[in-house]
Formats: structure tokens, sequence, C-alpha cells
């Protein structure tokens, strides 16, 4: 079994392919990111893949400031192998997986088996011989294997092979076509150099923060690859059913584009100076919302539609026997209070950072606004998306708090139309609700539900989020609790109760932004910047954070590389940054 960690990530901004330590691309969606997947190893031993033999492996790295894949193999005492990979991002004429096998030392023969699957691994995708290569059927999305080594068509897929020397590469590509402008080993190099120096210029244009530079780069190039081109839309993460608990049942399709996510996300790229692809957000949202929006979905498809049904494919054994593998997400029909206020909150920050000449799509926002203020009191199933039914959650009814607060500021800059004393007041009941019955003294923090006495890792963010001031005693208060209960130094759990799903997952690692936010927010910046260097140091060696972390051996669980981990990453230093610069 591939650890999560193994993971390499690649990305042309329409889907992703995910490549283990051996050279095995292991998972790989087409033609966009929420498609069946043509490689699906990750979540079965017999799912599709495409394998380079090439010796034992003896590092990796990707070329300085870009995702292009660099993977080195020692077939021999005298040889190495190096592998490039890469997904060629628009606009270059098509799109392509590109695999180049060069040598350093002797030559070497260098194999390579690709057997792609249909219908997420239920049958192999039916080969046949073409034009400069092999095509595979067998689904709405053919592909096109074009080389420049030995072909064999086998059962369910071809085998490569080449004699490799330091002077003759073997190239693969995989695409929706052949290329078809001159020599293929010419054209493989000219697009690892145009893609390379594609994502360098894009890293060149980033405002970094003076500390943890790297990090934050690294971070940014991992939501840029989350973020589907067409669109604008941020998927959650490129995989679904990769498990929050080994072996367990918390396995979930992420696929999508949750306003939750792509909403810190406008903040996060506004902070590193991404102004086009923040707008890109606003555009989508815009069209989901205009098909469902009283209430709104909590996540849509890449393409503003609604998320597909939620069912298990019960044919895939799951990464390490964890099932049922799911496609499909019924979280998106929950009622999740708190998307009000992360929508607000971001139309507010680009408001009042890029000058906009007005908060946009206003009539989505003041339809946010009036949701908010006639909905903040009600229950919903929160931003964990239980399953054990919905509460009257303190962060919720904070995040609404937020929204109002929000949209009364756009009111009065006159970015935003609506009933602005409406929204003024229930912003005043929603306040009076989280500090009066949010707060419980036993615990000593705000709690999980309005009225409640269990704790959740939400609280720091209520406490940060601007609704006490900083000499507040119950913001340190909060932070001492949660540290007492659900902390292990960094590393920070949701909550230890009862949430209507089997197992206990691991510490989140949103949570651990949180945690450092309210540091920050406590006057401890010191402390803050501890904390985001310990989670910087649990990426594996790219760079790449999953959802979560094991709380035993420190490893990584869940959906891999996940939105969430990089944007509170990105939000928290660039704000630590900030308040260093502000003194």
């Amino acid at each position: 079994m591939t650890d999560i960690a193994d993971l390499a990530l690649l990305g042309d901004q329409r889907t992703a392919a995910l490549v283990d330590r051996t050279g095995t691309v292991v998972w790989m969606c087409w033609p966009d990111f929420a498609d069946d997947a043509l490689l699906c190893r990750l979540l079965d031993p017999g799912g599709g893949s495409w394998s380079i033999d090439a010796g034992e492996p003896v590092g990796r790295r990707y070329l300085p400031d870009s995702v292009v894949l660099e993977q080195r193999f020692r077939p021999s005492p005298n040889s190495e192998v190096v592998v490039t990979d890469l997904l060629v991002p628009p606009p270059q004429g098509g799109r392509w997986l590109v695999r180049r096998c060069e040598v350093r030392g002797e030559p070497t023969t260098v194999r390579s088996c690709l057997r792609p699957t249909v219908r997420f691994g239920q049958a192999a995708a039916p080969a046949r011989a073409a034009p400069s290569g092999v095509r595979f059927e067998g689904s709405d999305a053919a592909v096109h294997l074009t080389t420049d080594g030995t072909v064999d068509v086998v059962d369910g897929g071809v085998e490569v092979r080449a004699e490799v020397s330091e002077d003759r590469p073997l190239v693969m590509v995989l695409g929706e076509r052949t290329p078809d402008t001159g020599p293929l080993r010419e054209w493989a190099d000219n697009r690892i150099r145009r893609t390379a120096d594609h994502w360098h210029r894009w890293v060149g244009s980033l405002h970094l923060p003076s500390s943890a530079g790297e990090a934050v780069a690294r971070s940014a190039l991992t939501v840029k690859l989350l973020i589907y081109e067409p669109t604008g839309a941020v998927v959650a993460a490129p995989t679904t059913s990769l498990p929050e608990v080994r072996g367990g049942t918390r396995n979930w399709d992420y696929r999508y584009a949750w306003l939750r996510d792509a909403s810190m996300a406008i903040q996060a790229l506004e902070r590193v100076g991404r102004y086009d692809e923040a707008m890109a957000f606003w555009d989508w949202l815009e069209r989901a919302v205009r098909q469902r929006n009283d209430p709104p979905a909590t996540a849509y498809t890449i393409h503003a539609g609604e998320v597909p049904a939620e069912v298990g494919l019960d044919h895939l054994q799951g990464f390490g026997g964890a099932r049922p593998v799911r496609v499909g997400n019924a979280a998106s029909d929950q009622l999740q209070l708190d998307v009000f206020g992360h929508v607000l909150e971001a139309a507010a920050h680009c408001y009042d950072r890029m000058e906009l000449d007005r908060a946009h799509p206003a009539d989505v926002l003041a339809s946010f606004a009036d949701q908010a203020a006639s909905r903040w009191s009600a229950p919903d199933e929160s931003i964990w998306e239980v399953r054990s039914g919905p509460e009257r959650y303190v962060y919720s009814t904070f995040r609404c708090w937020s929204a109002l607060d929000r949209a009364v500021h756009l009111a009065d800059e006159g970015a935003l139309a609506g009933d602005r004393r409406s929204w003024a007041k229930a912003r005043e009941q929603a306040a009076e609700a989280v500090l009066r019955d949010g707060w419980n003294d036993e615990l000593g923090s705000f709690s999980r539900a309005i009225g409640g006495d269990q704790l959740d890792a939400t609280a720091l963010a209520v406490v940060a989020g601007g609704l006490l001031e900083r000499d507040d005693p119950r913001l340190v208060s909060t932070i001492r609790a949660v540290e007492d209960h659900l902390a292990d130094g960094a590393l920070v759990r949701r909550y230890a109760t009862d949430d209507g799903l089997d197992g206990q997952d691991g510490a989140f690692l949103l949570c651990s932004s949180w945690l450092a936010d309210a540091h920050l927010a406590a006057g401890a910046p010191d402390r803050a910047a501890e904390i985001l260097e310990e989670v910087e140091g649990l990426a594996n060696d790219l760079g790449l954070l999953s959802e979560e972390v094991d709380l035993s051996d420190r490893s990584l669980l869940g959906n891999f590389p996940q939105a969430l981990s990089h944007l509170g990453l990105i939000n928290s230093r660039v704000k630590l940054d900030e308040a260093a610069a502000n003194g």
C-alpha cells in the first residue's frame, strides 16, 4: 500500500495525477477532476496505473518553483535514470501527461506498463494500434499514447521498452491526441521547458511573506493546481475516499468546489498578489448560486452544477482496505450556515484590499446577508458536515454574525444595497447569542453548540475572528482549553464527541492554522510562528499536506493534497507577516 506521503502531485488546472515513489502514476481522473478515474490503483491494487521500471528509487524533487516532477532511479551501480513527469498546462495546444526517461552513465533498458481503466476500474480500456502509438477507448474521453519506444499491446494495456542512453531518452506522452509537431523528443523537451518556465514565472509574480516564503509559494502552487481554470472553481482535493481513519469508513469524495474553501482561497490568493484567480472564483460562485441560492448548496461541481448523489463503488477495495469508496457527496445538500460568513468575509476582504468598484456579485451577497439575518439561530450540520443531525452550532452562529458584520460594512461603503437596518439588528442578536449562550464557564471556552458543554476546535476561529477584544480573558482561556483537551503540540483534533460516524479521525490541519491565528490575536506571535513551523514540518518531502494527521505517528490522513490545509497555512503566514510589519 502506498503511503499518502509517498504521493507527488502533477496538474494542469483541469485534472491532477498522483505519482508514487516507484514512478507509478496511481491516480488520474480524465478529462477533468471529477470525471471517472482513468488510473485508480490508489484505491485498488487492480486499478489502472502507469508504471516505470527503471531501478531502485533514490530521490525526487520538483524543479525549482514549479510542479515539474523529477525522480531518480538506480538500475545499476554505474547508471542513474532520471524520470521527468508533468501535465502540460494551458495554453499549449492540447492536453498531455508527459514522461521522459533519460540516463546518466551506462545505457540501460527501461520498461513501462500503462493499464488505463474505465468506470473507476470496472474494466480495462480497450487498446488498439493507431498512427504513432496506441489509442485507448471505452469511455467518453479516449486517450492516445505516443512514444518512441517499442510498444506491445497486451491484455488490459500496453508495455513499452527502450534501451536508454545519454543521447537517447525514452519519451512517452498520454493525452487527448498525438502531438503533431516535429520529432517527439524535441516536442517533449520543449513542453518540459515551457511548463517549467510557466510555473517559474507564476511563482515569481507572488507577493511572499518575509518568513517561510518557500513554504507559502509551494502551498500557493498547490492551490493553483486545484483551481479548475475554465471556470475558476477550487476543488477541495483531487481525490476521493483517502481515509480519515485507517481502514475506516470516513471516506469522502472531495473533487468538488466548496463555497467555504473557495472563499478562503480568494483571501489567500489576494494575499499573495494573485488577483485574477481571486476574481475568477466570483464568476464561478455567481453561476453556481444562481442555480441554487436559498439556501445555497455547500458544494457545487467545477462547472457550477449540482454535486452527484453519493454512492459507494463496491468493486474497489479502498485505500488500505478503507471502504466504502464513495463518489458524489451527500454533504452538498446539508444546511451549513457558516458559508454565508465565509463568502461575505471574502467579498469584504477583496473590496477593502483590491479597491473594487463594488462588491461582486452584489445581488448574491445581499441575498446571503438576508439569509444570515433570517437563519442565524437555526440548527444546521456545521462546518464539519456531521451526520448525527442538526444542532445550533456556535461556529455557525458566529459566521452568521461575521456575514452580517461584513454586509453592514459593505453597505456603509456604498458597495452593497440591501436592508442594512435588519442586517445590523440581526448582527447584534447573533453576537449576543455567541457571547452569552455560546460561552461555557466549566469548559473555560466557547462550546460546540449554543448552550452546550462540549469543546470544539472551532472555538479558536471564534476568538480570533474579531468578535472579542484582544484583552478579553475569554480569548486566552479558550486557547488554553483547546490546547489542554484537543491538542498535541501544534496538532488539534476537531472535537471528541459523537458525530454519527464510526471511528475517530486525526488532527485536522486547518485547526492548527486557527490555533496560530488565536495566539496571534492574543499577542503571542512567536508561539503562532512555532505552530506554523511545526505544521510545515508535517508536509511530505515535496511540501504537500493532506487533510489530517494521525496523532500516533504523525502520518498523513485524508484526501490529498488538501486545499484547506494549504489555504490555512498561506493565510496564517501572511497575517503573521503583516502583524510583524505593523508592529
